[in-house]
């Protein structure tokens, strides 16, 4: 049987993760659908980096 883990997430890194930076991962996810996302997230987390979908290069 599979068990869950708690674990961390960071496609671009810790420090971004911890720095509070919001960038899209392309190759997972639409232009409609990350802005959407972004506009919910900056209500909670007002002081969120938020990366423009267009500066928001794959590293």
């Amino acid at each position: 049987m599979a068990q869950w883990r708690p674990g961390t997430f960071a496609p671009f890194g810790l420090s971004d993760l911890l720095g509070g930076v919001v960038r899209a991962n392309k190759r997972q996810i639409t232009r409609e659908v990350y802005e959407r996302k972004v506009d919910r997230w900056i209500k909670f987390w007002p002081k969120l980096t938020i990366v423009n979908w267009h500066e928001a290069n794959m590293r």
